[in-house]
């Protein structure tokens, strides 16, 4: 499976990160993921769309050329095998498998994922707990900002969604790194409400972290 960025890329977005933090005590923490759930009801849709209009073409078929006598058995054998590549074309084509999401099923599963990222990445453990995490999940072209309790009481969660906006704007028409970097800017102007502290130490590595979920 072909890499999500170049080693290049990935040293860009890190050096931003570090730029970003010599004007803020705030720690940083993108994660990008490449997916964020497998969407299992996409394949039977799948499959039951190029099953029903494989009878479609089926029933044409034999009307116009009065072909009625063919068995049963043949006709729901290749329905099925109609079903079977409506599953695999799914498999194979992202871009099919994206038109047949539940935008409400999405918006959860992301959510729901840049939440458990949120732990698993610790993004609380730093002092004055003013940690943020920037979460994007390629596929499904959605983004989450979560900010710790310390960010929170100051900026308000509501603040993020033109920033989210413009990040998911960008995944679709921009290089992916350069939105990434963009919003890590756009969030360092923010988060200067939290200047450097006498002692301040990098509590958070600032690398891009990679995930997918399979």
């Amino acid at each position: 499976m072909k890499a999500l960025f170049t080693e290049d890329e990935l040293n860009k977005i890190k050096n931003t990160v570090k730029e970003t933090e010599k004007s803020t005590s705030a720690e940083v923490v993108p994660v990008f993921y490449r997916s964020s759930g497998i969407y299992s009801d996409t394949y039977w849709k799948s499959g039951i769309l190029f099953a029903t209009f494989w009878s479609f073409l089926f029933f044409i078929y034999l009307s116009q050329n009065n072909k009625w006598g063919i068995s049963l058995q043949f006709f729901f054998l290749t329905q099925m095998t109609a079903g079977l590549i409506g599953v695999a074309f799914n498999y194979l084509f992202p871009f099919w498998r994206r038109l047949l999401l539940d935008r409400k099923i999405v918006k959860k599963t992301v959510q729901d994922l840049a939440y458990r990222v949120f732990l698993e990445e610790e993004v609380f453990l730093t002092k004055n707990r003013i940690g943020i995490l920037i979460f994007m999940s390629f596929f499904e072209k959605e983004a989450v900002i979560l900010g710790d309790k310390g960010i929170n009481k100051i900026i308000k969660e509501d603040t993020w969604e033109g920033i989210i906006s413009r990040l998911i704007s960008d995944m679709k028409t921009k290089d992916k790194t350069d939105a990434i970097v963009q919003t890590i800017q756009s969030l360092g102007n923010l988060l200067t409400q939290y200047p450097i502290e006498a002692g301040d130490i990098n509590e958070l590595k600032d690398d891009l972290r990679l995930g997918d979920v399979k």
